[in-house]
């Protein structure tokens, strides 16, 4: 099974004081090289209330420029399979959100799932970031990224 997502998120070091998330979706053939996913929606909830919703373009990607200071939930969906990211920008110091940051994240999304790992998706995150006042950066806890993946493979037959 591929990795569930890949991200970097790095400084800006613009004048904006910005989250900009460049989203790209990828599914693995039988060869396991990587295809962008056209056809995959993305959703995107701000603090649990104010949803938007949205296609990736033709080359499977998506960018888009989130206000800092939020709880985002991230969901990309195709094939039948849902992968939701939780990013929480709240609590980051003023003088730290000058330049804003940069996220890149593919996120996999696999055609050969069974119905317990699509239904462990839809109520699971894969990944959560948060702002790290020791790194000064939003940080991906990766850890439970392998520990999602660990209990997805689980529940391969």
């Amino acid at each position: 099974m591929p990795a569930l997502l890949q991200g970097q998120i790095r400084y800006k070091a613009t004048t904006d004081d910005d989250l900009e998330l460049r989203l790209r979706a990828l599914t693995a053939d039988s060869s396991q090289a990587d295809r962008v996913v056209t056809s995959a929606i993305l959703k995107i909830r701000i603090d649990e209330g104010r949803r938007f919703k949205m296609r990736v373009d033709q080359t499977g990607t998506q960018a888009l420029f989130l206000d800092l200071g939020h709880l985002y939930e991230i969901q990309l969906s195709a094939h039948g399979c849902t992968k939701r990211v939780l990013l929480d920008t709240r609590g980051i110091p003023e003088e730290d959100q000058t330049g804003g940051f940069l996220l890149d994240l593919d996120i996999f999304l696999p055609q050969d799932l069974n119905a317990a790992q699509r239904r462990y998706l839809r109520k699971t995150p894969i990944g959560r970031g948060a702002y790290d006042p020791v790194q000064n950066s939003i940080e991906f806890d990766f850890g439970y990224t392998e520990q999602v993946q660990s209990h997805l493979e689980s529940l391969a037959p």
